[in-house]
């Protein structure tokens, strides 16, 4: 998950006009700070994947970014964008879920599964929207 967020945190980068060395150099601050801490957590549902790289991953994005000089507006924008791009993420993967459940004739395994992550998402995409009142602490 931590990979994820980093991801889209460096694609809103990029579109803010910053340098892909620049980025770089950002990146390697944010992975040698919030990564180490995640690497050592056991494979997980992605709620609670999320609930923990989530706010290591901003907090060290934040860091790295004030580091290297960046305004906080320039970062305060570049997080909330970052946070709707995480939202609509779990919104389709949550929508095609749905999808799913109502036009195939599932097995009730399968349908418990799918209703089981749609539920495990849901929760994700809760906690990502509540975090939104201040992303950085």
């Amino acid at each position: 998950m931590a990979t994820l967020v980093s991801s889209i945190v460096q694609d809103r980068l990029f579109e803010h006009g910053i340098k892909y060395a620049w980025v770089g150099l950002m990146a390697v601050h944010v992975e040698e700070h919030a990564f180490p801490e995640l690497e050592a957590m056991d494979r997980c549902p992605a709620d609670k994947a999320m609930d923990v790289a989530l706010p290591a991953t901003i907090k060290a994005w934040d860091a790295a970014m004030r580091a290297h000089g960046m305004f906080r507006g320039t970062i305060d924008k570049t997080m909330r964008q970052a946070q709707m791009d995480i939202e609509e993420l779990m919104d389709e993967r949550i929508a095609h879920i749905q999808a799913t459940i109502k036009q195939q004739a599932l097995t009730p395994s399968e349908d418990a599964a799918l209703q089981a992550e749609e539920a495990e998402l849901e929760g994700v995409l809760h906690r990502v929207r509540v975090s939104s009142a201040d992303p950085i602490k």
